[in-house]
């Protein structure tokens, strides 16, 4: 590889698993090349907060894992402050950064009249536990029939959560697949309102990447989270949306109907997210924060 191209001067690893920094390490040691490691996902503090590893060993081991590479990288860049926190704690001395996710403000679509549409887009995955969406849905059955829902996207978990629907009775929601790239932001427009739950106890370990999709595309969010997590903390900046605890059903319906039943916060809450985007998150931004980055490397 290295007598057909000239030798790099920075190697980016992306990180939803901490094994692709290991390639980048290699390239390192063959070319001398700087490594700049960026974190989407911290796999450990998932693993434990979803229960998918419940065995201390193999947790330690993923922590030393993820130590050792982020550890042999020049710097490290994070999504969240929340995230931050968490890879010290788990031993990264390396310098770590905080830079969002960047995106494209699309063109300004109004909020569709009728019928109210509340949608999920995303992934179908445990870190969503969309579980937490049916009470809300069933009672939106119950005492909104004027509401459509609609989960769209696709994941592990799907199957089961359109089994779970069905065995609730629930009649008011329709399950859509991916969309195409070219249709994704009308499919987003479309919708009145998104949710974005998030499972309990992960808040620090991974952001919902469709989220700046929502605000990009001048629509509303509700989203479930803890108090003060990086999810509450951009809600609350960007005054895009409402932030809900887990477990709070009633605060839930509330925050979704009060929302539905206002075109004007609808429309408010919409344009305060196209705009923290064009603003705080734009592609030239954030690529400017990573050229300092490579500059120091």
């Amino acid at each position: 590889m290295l007598g057909r191209f000239s030798r790099p001067d920075v190697v980016i690893a992306y990180v939803p698993s901490s094994l692709t920094v290991f390639a980048a390490l290699l390239v390192k040691l063959i070319s001398g090349a700087q490594v700049l490691t960026i974190v989407h996902d911290i796999e450990s503090g998932l693993a434990r907060s979803l229960g998918i590893a419940k065995n201390p060993l193999i947790l330690r081991m993923m922590e030393r894992v993820e130590s050792f590479v982020l550890n042999r990288s020049d710097r490290v860049v994070v999504l969240t402050e929340g995230m931050k926190s968490e890879l010290e704690k788990i031993g990264c001395t390396s310098p770590i950064d905080v830079i969002s996710i960047w995106a494209s403000p699309a063109s300004e679509s109004p909020v569709p009249a009728h019928p109210p549409t509340l949608m999920y887009s995303g992934n179908f995955g445990k870190k969503q536990n969309l579980d937490q969406l049916l009470p809300l849905i069933k009672r939106l059955s119950l005492e909104r029939p004027d509401v459509n829902v609609v989960m769209q996207g696709d994941g592990s978990e799907k199957d089961r959560i359109i089994r779970l629907f069905q065995q609730a009775g629930v009649t008011n929601t329709r399950f859509a697949p991916l969309v195409d790239a070219d249709k994704f932001v009308p499919s987003l427009q479309a919708a009145s309102l998104h949710m974005v739950p998030q499972a309990l106890d992960v808040a620090n370990y991974a952001l919902p990447s469709k989220l700046f999709s929502i605000m990009a595309a001048g629509r509303p969010y509700v989203c479930i989270a803890e108090t003060g997590s990086p999810l509450d903390v951009l809600t609350q900046r960007s005054g895009a949306g409402i932030c809900v605890s887990p477990g709070d059903e009633d605060g839930l319906f509330e925050a979704v109907t009060s929302l539905l039943d206002s075109k004007d916060e609808l429309a408010r809450k919409g344009e305060n997210g196209r705009t923290f985007v064009a603003e705080c998150m734009n592609k030239q931004t954030i690529m400017n924060q990573y050229l300092a980055l490579i500059g120091k490397a």
